[in-house]
């Protein structure tokens, strides 16, 4: 496509619909079947604006497309061997450092339980096409050889630090008239980041290190905003960082970001049998005259003692306190 910033509007009979990598559509737009009317809100061209694009059926900048370096989306480390590497790159290109480095295409298939498995054929001939079946939920992945060797990965993001607290806020962006989304996340290393989001698009806006204080107050050591000290905010019960900024990519920013703790998800919880018990009738008769009965259909218990309060159908009889740990701290008390 070739981008034409003249004609700004038009009338297509046909939508396109963009897809991530699971499936989910994020933006679309208008085609005629010689124009494409970019007025996506996620996908953004030049300017942020909407443009007109018209195909390039003759390849005059196919050299250009070709030379388009890929962008990696997913990597995966070995588990027992930081070393070995596999990249998918947004192209349908990758690059395999299992045991050296190999580069070439993908092709993606449905696998079982929700996976995709990728084959990852190379540009030279003279290396072995593999493959790399990735979970649904992209955290680990197998790695299968052409002798069909199998070596386990997991998400290159899953290693490293981990998010512990989070902090998250809006800042009006004049330059688009818009609102970005500013989110800063501390990691678990005391290492912080700070970034700002619009219009589908992150932008990285400052990092840096952290201290918890004594008073519940956190001080930031940010690469170029500098020292700042977050402290607790009564109206909100949380800490909050007031972020300022003078030199940004989106300009000059003044945020205030309420801090949370990142919470942990819990682990999934295997289904216990509910307990059954089968009573067999072997002799005798059963009756509701019995021996003795210290069943109780309430009781409340307390720091110094419990109360048994009566068979509620019964409307009245004696409350009784128990105090101590022997049957003689048993008082019995009437009802008014």
């Amino acid at each position: 496509m070739v981008n034409n910033g003249e004609k700004t509007s038009g009338t297509a009979p046909y939508t396109i619909h963009f897809l991530d990598w699971n499936g989910e559509e994020f933006d679309s737009c208008g085609w005629d079947g010689e124009v494409l009317y970019n007025d996506c809100q996620v996908i953004t061209g030049s300017g942020s604006g909407p443009m007109f694009y018209h195909l390039d059926a003759e390849g005059k900048y196919q050299q250009k497309y070709d030379e388009e370096a890929g962008q990696s989306y997913l990597s995966f480390v070995a588990v027992d061997d930081p070393t070995c590497t596999v990249d998918l790159n947004h192209n349908k290109t990758y690059t395999d450092m299992m045991v050296y480095y190999i580069d070439g295409s993908w092709a993606i298939s449905d696998g079982e339980d929700g996976a995709k498995v990728y084959t990852l054929t190379p540009f030279d001939d003279t290396e072995d096409t593999v493959s790399l079946t990735v979970a649904a939920d992209q955290k680990s992945a197998v790695y299968t050889d052409a002798e069909g060797e199998e070596t386990q990965m997991v998400n290159a993001a899953e290693q490293g630090p981990k998010a512990a607290y989070v902090g998250e806020g809006t800042f009006h962006v004049d330059a688009y008239n818009a609102d970005a989304a500013v989110t800063v996340t501390l990691y678990d290393d005391e290492t912080c980041d700070l970034a700002a989001a619009l219009y589908g698009n992150s932008a990285a806006i400052d990092q840096g290190t952290y201290a918890m204080n004594a008073d519940h107050s956190i001080t930031f050591q940010f690469d170029n905003a500098g020292e700042i000290v977050a402290k607790l905010d009564m109206s909100v019960l949380t800490v909050v960082l007031n972020y300022v900024n003078g030199e940004t990519p989106l300009g000059a920013m003044e945020v205030a970001l309420p801090i949370a703790r990142v919470e942990a998800e819990a682990p999934a919880e295997e289904a216990q049998p509910e307990p059954q018990v089968i009573l067999s009738f072997v002799g005798g008769y059963t009756t509701f005259d019995v021996y003795d009965d210290h069943q109780a259909c309430v009781e409340v218990f307390g720091s110094r003692g419990s109360l048994i309060v009566p068979d509620p159908n019964c409307f009245g009889g004696p409350v009784r306190l128990l105090r101590g740990a022997g049957p003689e701290g048993l008082r019995g008390m009437r009802r008014s």
